[in-house]
Formats: C-alpha cells, sequence, structure tokens
C-alpha cells in the first residue's frame, strides 16, 4: 500500500555543533517542525551547554556563543524531549548523515529506541529535482528557491529551510507517495 504523502507527518530537524565529528563535538542547538495537512503544526527549539567551550571558529559558523549556553540545559536533560517530539513523523534533514550522527549517538547514550522509519535527505531529493541551482548547499538553495530565509546556521531557522525545501522538492518531482520519495 502507498501511503500518500497527505497522509504523513514530515519533521524537518536541525542540530548546531561544536564541531564535524560526533565522537569529538557536542550538539549545541537542536530543532525541528512538525508539518502535516499543509501546514506547521508544532516546532521544538532548544540551547544545548556543551561540556567544552566552544572555539572562536565554530562560533564563528552558528553564532551561537558560550555565553549564550552558559545557563542551558545539557544533551542529556534535553534529547529525551527531543525523542518524544520526533514520534509518529518521517524526518527531513539537509545534509541527513551529519545530523543524524549526532542524533544516534545521543539516543544510544540514552537508550533511547531511534525511530524505525526512514530519514529524508534534502539535500539528495535537491540534486535529483532542482537541476538549474549553483550547488545544493542549503544557504544557497533558499534564495534559489524563494525560500523564507531566517539566521543561517540556527537550528530551528535551517530546520524550516529544510522543510520547505523538501515540500518544493515533492512538488517540483511530482512525488505524491512516500514510496516515490525513497
Amino acid at each position: 500500500m502507498k501511503q500518500e504523502l497527505s497522509d504523513i507527518t514530515f519533521i524537518g530537524f536541525d542540530t548546531e555543533t561544536t564541531g564535524k565529528y560526533p565522537l569529538d563535538a557536542e550538539i549545541c542547538e537542536i530543532a525541528a517542525v512538525k508539518y502535516k495537512d499543509g501546514k506547521v503544526i508544532d516546532e521544538y527549539q532548544s540551547l544545548v551547554r556543551p561540556r567544552k567551550p566552544m572555539s572562536s571558529e565554530v562560533i564563528n559558523i552558528h553564532g551561537i556563543t558560550n555565553e549564550m549556553v552558559k545557563d542551558e540545559r545539557v544533551i542529556e536533560d534535553v534529547i529525551g524531549s527531543f525523542h518524544e517530539f520526533i514520534q509518529g513523523g518521517i524526518l527531513v534533514a539537509h545534509h541527513a548523515p551529519f545530523d543524524l550522527g549526532f542524533i544516534s549517538i545521543e539516543f544510544e547514550k540514552n537508550k533511547l529506541e531511534f525511530p524505525e522509519v526512514p530519514t529524508i535527505c534534502s539535500s539528495k531529493l535537491s540534486r535529483q529535482v532542482i537541476k538549474d541551482a549553483p550547488n545544493h548547499k542549503l544557504q544557497t538553495l533558499i534564495p534559489h528557491l524563494g525560500i523564507k530565509q531566517g539566521k543561517a546556521h540556527r537550528a530551528l531557522d535551517d530546520a524550516k529551510a529544510c522543510l520547505d525545501l523538501a515540500l518544493i522538492c515533492f512538488e517540483r518531482g511530482n512525488l505524491t507517495t512516500l514510496e516515490s520519495i525513497l
């Protein structure tokens, strides 16, 4: 049985991190946005206090400072509520393996089951459908496709943009079922 997109809750999500590699770096912001029946139905966002101070190089990328996170909860106190938020939906992330690497390690550390649903990579999807883009970076595709611009490299704004990108790809690619996307 084919699952129609109108019957699916999509959850665009993003992480901001203290580095590139999940074994050496930490999540410093995590966010997600739920979409169903043509509209956003819920949002989740949390800054996270890393155990080690962030470098100026990392701060220059996302703009999250050590001062901003000094009184925030650590990931162990946040990951459970994020896990709960994403239940019942199909995840969407831009360069999904990056974000999934950080999320899956935290789920495992905290004995949380990873949802047994596919995750859609909006970067891969855009490469298949958006042929006229100069590249497939999210920050390039946002103005190229007229997606509402939030603050680049902030988790909630990037989660929203990633979700909007996926929805545009579904429409342009005439993808009407989950099976056609996968």
